[in-house]
């Protein structure tokens, strides 16, 4: 399944590049989880994506729990929202 997380991000540059390493590595060390990139949205709605392949909603708590692990708890001052589109393909 292709995954397409969308978030705003509203900290410092240095921490956003530190969540954005600690991602791909989360993936990289979640079997089933492939982080695809990290990419800048040309809407007005959401600041970055984070597109990835699962082969599991599980992957999703995996992830979660590598990141907690790596940057701690989400500050929601600095990443206020995120919405998850989940695509299956046909």
């Amino acid at each position: 399944m292709l995954v397409i997380t969308y978030m705003d991000w509203f900290g410092k540059p240095e921490e956003w590049e530190k969540w954005k390493k600690a991602r791909k590595e989360a993936c990289a060390e979640v079997e089933g989880a492939k982080h695809l990139g990290t990419y800048i949205s040309h809407q007005a709605r959401y600041h970055y994506a984070f597109i990835e392949d699962w082969d599991s909603y599980d992957r999703q708590r995996e992830i979660g729990a590598k990141l907690q692990e790596k940057v701690g708890p989400r500050d929601r001052n600095k990443m206020t929202h995120a919405s998850v589109e989940v695509f299956s393909e046909v």
